[in-house]
């Protein structure tokens, strides 16, 4: 499984402490389509425990 391509596009570019900050950040918009908004989800939950 892999991340929407504009989800890895903003991400990519980000240092890894600010990438973890980041997702952690992540928010379910319900503009996203349901990959977009589950892998935020997921992100985020991961995220939030490291």
């Amino acid at each position: 499984m892999s991340a929407p391509d504009d989800l890895r596009a903003e991400l990519r570019k980000l240092e890894r402490l600010v990438q973890v900050t980041r997702c952690a950040q992540l928010r379910d918009r319900t503009a996203h389509d349901i990959e977009h908004r589950m892998t935020a989800r997921a992100l985020r939950c991961t995220a939030q425990r490291i």
